[in-house]
């Protein structure tokens, strides 16, 4: 761990902080919800990361921590709905929503934010309220998850309006359910109406055998049938049965027929008897086995019964269930048994906590409250985030057969190389179209959220990062907004410290001299990854070295490449060295946009560094390879010779040379 890190200690003071504020305060308004519960590191630090980008002027401590502060007790308030009573701890607290973080699954602050919802999506909430719309008789749901700050309403599917209704009020104020296929009807006047989720027939309720209401209904309503009851006379008469069964299986989806392309997709359920039988999905349908996971139980109410020709004493040869319309899932997932991990604070301290499994069976890290380091990855991890160092970025070429086969969905992939005090770790990135988690490069520190780790065939270990898996997050924290302006989460140092190899974001103070001398170029590059792109043989076309694929004018926009001399303005210090920087960090230094220095005559140019002389600025410094400007050399993706390596700017804010330095 390194202790010169001013952000990672400041994550680890709020974590603290956070921890016992809940732990001796204990607000009425919490109840005892919070007891024993405490928030992780990579929580904390997601959130910090947010509340940066929202706020890329600045921000001070306090906001910081009120915001910490109101995001936790959101999130308890949602834990709280669940059961209305005291949860011994996060690994307890929400073992049955953790556990469906899949690549399908979203969160109400993504959708809210992008105001979309793919028809996939799983969406694994808690109901925070029901109440009818006034003037008619339909139910208005107001939904929150673990991972969200808000909530977002939902129209309830007629299906599930008895429910409701019944005494037994089945659907009620703090269950869990999980729903997929959903549409968002958005703002009928921008800011006065908040997006909702229409109605869809897709959802799962969650139910618990610890509770004694559950207990009863699953005892009551499904454990009188079994699959050995069905009679095909029954059936055709018009019998309906309730069954419960383990899910043994879920078959990948298939495709039936020619002509209409149906998609299919199949369920092994077992009884308590042994006997299986199939659940078939067509179409629509199959996106329903999101919502479940292999070893959970469930709950089948009412399922459409086929079966093909009759046998000996009136048997039927083939028998399977299909979703209709009066059907209805419930379903207990599978939860193993939490493991016991002991971790080592910052103090030395030992520490042991319970880490729970998802439906892969894999450790949710998420839940560590201390920060994960790589020497602590191993394999069958699921939500793993680490901070440190990018040693290595490039896209992977055409992906191998068997990792088509497994990311099928995803058209492009990235191997990035991460390192921390205790080692480095390469973890392959995959995007459903091209890398769109903005500028990184070589040299830069990362915040890399949401990996998980499996298994490969020669007894080793990868690690994956998905771009729509939830809790997925990629940051650069040498670019981050608001980290310069932010005095909590940086550390100025001498300009003679920098070196290439720190583990952490290196700031410090200094004044930039011959931007004149060493010249400003302006050329085109890449929006979403910052690399320079090369002209093609297409006019109005583009090549992007980095992404390896050709983009057009609304993908490109003109930016700064230059060299200057930095001044080390720390007391005491005369250090000078030779910077480049390029983007977003030049148009800081400069003060200038690319089109309007373009428009300036050469002499005006000339003038216009000059000017900049005199002044100071804060900034990010990292050692990164020479962008390569050389088309003939761009169009084949490789490099003649080992690139030089170059100390670079990552971002620039204009001080005041007159105020003291801190």
């Amino acid at each position: 761990m390194n202790a010169d890190d001013a952000f990672v200690n400041f994550v680890e003071s709020a974590r603290r902080m956070l921890s016992e504020s809940f732990e001796t305060d204990k607000p009425k308004e919490c109840g005892a919800a919070t007891g024993g519960s405490q928030p992780s590191w990579s929580w904390v630090c997601t959130r910090i990361l947010t509340c940066c980008k929202s706020y890329p002027s600045g921000v001070t401590p306090a906001i910081l921590l009120s915001e910490l502060y109101e995001a936790w007790l959101a999130r308890e308030r949602v834990e709280r709905c669940v059961k209305g009573k005291s949860r011994p701890g996060p690994a307890h607290g929400v073992r049955r929503q953790k556990q469906m973080l899949t690549s399908k699954v979203t969160t109400i602050d993504s959708i809210l934010e992008r105001r979309f919802i793919p028809l996939d999506a799983v969406l694994d909430a808690v109901v925070v309220d029901i109440q009818i719309i006034q003037g008619t008789s339909s139910y208005l749901v107001t939904l929150g998850d673990s991972w969200s700050f808000n909530s977002i309403e939902f129209y309830l599917h007629r299906k599930f309006y008895d429910l409701v209704d019944s005494t037994s009020a089945i659907l009620r104020k703090g269950r869990e359910i999980r729903l997929t296929g959903c549409q968002l009807r958005d703002a009928l006047t921008e800011g006065k109406v908040a997006p909702r989720l229409l109605p869809t027939e897709y959802v799962i309720i969650l139910l618990d055998e610890e509770q004694d209401e559950d207990l009863y209904l699953l005892g009551a309503q499904f454990c009188s049938d079994n699959f050995s009851s069905i009679q095909t006379s029954s059936v055709r008469a018009g019998m309906e049965y309730y069954f419960y069964a383990r899910v043994d299986e879920i078959e990948s989806t298939g495709v039936q027929g020619l002509q209409e392309q149906m998609k299919q997709r199949r369920l092994t359920l077992c009884d308590d008897n042994g006997i299986s039988l199939p659940l078939v999905l067509w179409d629509d349908q199959v996106s329903l086995c999101n919502l479940l996971s292999e070893g959970s139980m469930v709950a089948i109410e009412r399922p459409l019964i086929a079966f093909e020709q009759e046998g000996e004493n009136n048997r039927p040869l083939g028998i399977w269930f299909q979703y209709g319309q009066r059907t209805r899932l419930y379903t207990v997932p599978y939860v193993p048994v939490p493991e016991q991990v002991t971790e080592t604070d910052r103090n030395a301290s030992m520490l042991q906590v319970s880490v729970p499994y998802d439906a892969q069976v894999s450790l949710d890290v998420n839940f560590l409250p201390v920060r994960l380091l790589v020497e602590n990855v191993r394999p069958k991890m699921s939500n793993a985030a680490l901070y440190g160092l990018v040693t290595f970025f490039a896209q992977l070429p055409d992906l191998e057969s068997a990792t088509k086969r497994q990311h099928a969905a995803y058209k492009s992939a990235y191997l990035l190389r991460i390192q921390d005090c205790s080692g480095a770790l390469e973890i392959r990135m995959y995007f459903h179209d091209h890398w769109s988690s903005g500028e990184l490069h070589v040299g830069q520190i990362a915040f890399v959220g949401g990996i998980s780790t499996s298994v490969n065939p020669n007894g080793g270990m990868d690690c994956t990062w998905t771009e729509r898996q939830g809790g997925a997050l990629v940051v650069n924290m040498t670019q981050l907004p608001a980290l310069l302006s932010t005095n909590c989460l940086h550390r100025i140092v001498p300009l003679s410290d920098i070196h290439s190899s720190s583990l952490t974001v290196q700031v410090c103070r200094v004044q930039v001299k011959n931007l004149a001398q060493h010249g400003v170029q302006v050329k085109l590059c890449h929006v979403p990854c910052g690399h320079p792109v090369f002209d093609l043989p297409v006019p109005g076309q583009w090549n992007c070295n980095f992404c390896r694929r050709a983009c057009d004018g609304k993908e490109t926009m003109l930016t700064f490449f230059s060299t200057a001399v930095l001044v080390d303005v720390y007391p005491g210090q005369h250090t000078q060295v030779y910077a480049s920087c390029s983007g977003r960090a030049a148009a800081e230094v400069l003060q200038v946009s690319p089109e309007d220095f373009c428009s300036f005559s050469e002499v005006e140019q000339g003038m216009y560094l000059y000017s900049l002389e005199s002044e100071h600025f804060l900034v990010t410094l990292y050692y990164g390879f020479q962008e390569i400007m050389d088309p003939s050399q761009a169009a084949g993706g490789t490099r003649s010779g080992s690139p030089a390596t170059v100390l670079k700017i990552g971002q620039a804010l204009k001080t005041d040379p007159s105020q003291s330095y801190v």
